[in-house]
């Protein structure tokens, strides 16, 4: 066997436990609306460690960091992009009962005379 047939031996070998490219995942991607009006996009499920871009007209950016409220999803704080920690929503404020006002007398019973001057009872 010569140096070439020895080559392709080896190369037919190799090729064996070479890895064939795995088809592509379709792309899965949510979009959001934030309770002040804006558009953003999470990269895959809502979940910590999932990329978050903000939809504009130019395209996606990423998520500037801090706290985004979703409704009937929660509180999403982001940093560098990507989600850190999601929060419940919050319960809706309960409004409180309202509660007629209602006159009410009250008696005061008669006491003895105060001394008009309170030093007065000291020095008698």
């Amino acid at each position: 066997m010569n140096l070439s047939e020895k080559l392709q031996a080896l190369t037919q070998a190799l090729r064996q436990f070479s890895a064939t490219p795995a088809p592509a995942a379709p792309l899965a991607f949510s979009d959001y609306k934030l309770e002040d009006g804006t558009m953003v996009r999470v990269d895959g499920e809502l979940a910590v460690g999932t990329l978050v871009y903000v939809v504009t007209e130019e395209g996606l950016l990423p998520a500037p960091d801090g706290a985004h409220s979703i409704p009937e999803v929660g509180v999403v704080t982001t940093e560098g992009g990507k989600i850190v920690e999601i929060g419940e929503v919050a319960p809706a404020p309960v409004a409180p009962e309202a509660v007629e006002a209602q006159e009410v007398e009250i008696e005061v019973a008669p006491e003895e005379a105060a001394p008009a001057d309170p030093h007065e009872e000291l020095l008698s």
